[in-house]
């Protein structure tokens, strides 16, 4: 059985080691337990399958010191992490210790100390607690009362992690995304909460639609508009809509539009088709540099909505040509490559 812990990404963010363990007071919250459950209006319980050896393991990135309210590099929080990586090696069939890990990191995702509670919820989100109500119950209501961005985004992806509509904590979760809608400090929390609704086994409600459908529209939180893309896809009662709001990203030629190029042909967007050929005939005859041009992933992007969506003869032709011109103009190899593969699937 492979670990769950090494099986989910480390913190994108890196934490310093210095010998300060004091509390910031910026990210203080309440007791874990003191919220409503995913599921009703009973109080979640205090984990009880805790490790007290994980608690005091954890406890020790403390001491970590902060720089401008972020994470730098520490022997401490490396040494934990090794510890936690290690920690479910030769776990049973029903993950008896990433289960035991997940719940002993749940009972710190409240603690005083920003670096500590950060450890915690990263630990939480790796994996171990899907399906549990009682902990989607403490996670939720740690996230309505944190204030720190980085693990209020932790807890979101430990939302996700342990399953939205397994749990009945749809209505909840859309709740927050409508409250803080349009809040920039919100967006690394967004990013999950949309992600466990793409996740999830069911349709996205249409509370997660909107937020989504907004979130393509305009031009904040570029690095969440991948996870709005895959709700508009999953919406499947939406489509007719979601295909022109897809293609509206799409011809945003903002990064990432070329991932919308993906989305469309998921969600079989045929009528879209003209509007998508004519935004890469548009890219390709841009000058290359940042965020301009027709390159590298945007091929990539292409190719697989082709692979789900038949062009039209006209479509086809005008792709072919502007992908020649392409060929012609451009200094970079790779994109030389890439247009000689477009132009052999387009005969």
């Amino acid at each position: 059985m492979k670990n769950a812990w090494a099986m989910v990404p480390a913190l994108v963010v890196l934490v310093a080691c210095g010998s300060s363990g004091e509390k910031t007071g910026e990210g203080s919250a309440k007791p874990a337990a003191s919220g409503a459950s995913g599921s009703g209006s009973a109080k979640p319980e205090a984990p009880k399958n805790v490790d007290t050896k994980v608690v005091e393991e954890l406890r020790k990135v403390g001491a970590c010191e902060r720089k401008d309210g972020r994470q730098a590099e520490c022997a401490a929080a490396d040494a934990w992490r090794e510890y936690a990586k290690g920690y479910a090696n030769d776990d049973d069939e029903k993950q008896s210790k990433a289960k035991k890990l997940a719940e002993s990191c749940l009972s710190m995702i409240a603690d005083g100390n920003d670096t500590i509670r950060e450890l915690a919820a990263d630990c939480v989100a790796s994996g171990g607690l899907e399906g549990d109500k009682n902990a989607m119950g403490l996670v939720l209501a740690q996230l309505e009362a944190e204030k720190g961005e980085d693990a209020r985004a932790l807890l979101a992806s430990a939302v996700d992690s342990i399953g939205v509509d397994k749990t009945g904590a749809t209505d909840r979760v859309v709740g927050l995304l409508k409250k803080h809608q349009g809040d920039e400090k919100w967006l690394g929390a967004t990013k999950h909460f949309l992600r466990a609704f793409a996740n999830g086994s069911a349709e996205p409600p249409a509370g997660a639609y909107d937020v989504a459908v907004d979130l393509l529209k305009n031009g904040k939180g570029s690095f969440v508009k991948e996870e709005a893309a895959d709700v508009v896809v999953k919406s499947k009662s939406k489509t007719a809509d979601g295909c022109k709001v897809l293609l509206t990203f799409v011809e945003s030629a903002k990064s990432p539009w070329a991932y919308g190029m993906d989305a469309m042909g998921q969600a079989g967007c045929k009528a879209e088709s003209s509007g998508l050929v004519a935004a890469v005939v548009k890219k390709m005859g841009e000058e290359e540099g940042y965020d301009k041009g027709f390159l590298g992933a945007d091929f990539i992007y292409l190719d697989r909505f082709l692979d789900k969506v038949e062009l039209s003869k006209d479509d086809k032709d005008k792709l072919k040509k502007a992908a020649q011109e392409l060929q012609k103009k451009t200094k970079n190899d790779h994109v030389k490559d890439d247009t000689k593969k477009l132009l052999a699937k387009l005969k």
